[in-house]
């Protein structure tokens, strides 16, 4: 009896232990970093886009087209045999258009979206367009606008 007594002990105390052990708690990856085009600007993208491949920016750009792929064309709109995506000015950098690629999750986001239009943005460095070498980025997410009040909203309102 006194040795399954100590076997039960040992057993008792090692279970604590063992549990604990083997399921460690995971620790929280780091959120990738955001640059914005005055970290990394434009000119260096198109200087060396090897480099800067899948670099994540937040940047405001004024909305200006979509360009509906074959798979995702809408009634009465032209469809490309290229990836579907918008057209948008760089705020920071306002004598560039960037092309921005984004999944058909985001259609909603984008669809009813009217020239103009500023949305702060995150997205991801992908490649250099071949024809005008103008930035092609994959969106990621939407920001809320983080730009203070100006004087000219406080009139507005």
């Amino acid at each position: 009896m006194t040795m399954l007594r100590a076997i039960v002990i040992i057993l008792l105390a090692a279970t604590p232990c063992a549990a604990t052990d083997a399921s460690p708690t995971p620790s929280p990856q780091p959120s990738t970093v955001a640059h914005t085009f005055k970290d990394v600007s434009i000119q260096q993208l198109r200087r060396d886009p090897e480099r800067y491949v899948g670099t994540v920016f937040e940047e405001r750009f004024v909305f200006s087209r979509i360009w509906w792929s074959r798979d995702r064309q809408r009634p009465g709109q032209p469809a490309l045999d290229l990836p579907t995506h918008f057209t948008a000015r760089i705020v920071a950098s306002s004598s560039y258009v960037a092309r921005i690629e984004f999944p058909p999750e985001a259609d909603a986001v984008f669809e009813h979206t009217r020239d103009g239009t500023t949305m702060r943005l995150r997205v991801r460095f992908l490649r250099l367009h071949p024809a005008n070498r103008s930035p092609v980025f994959a969106f990621e997410q939407r920001l809320p606008d983080a730009s203070p009040p100006s004087d000219l909203d406080y009139l507005r309102r």
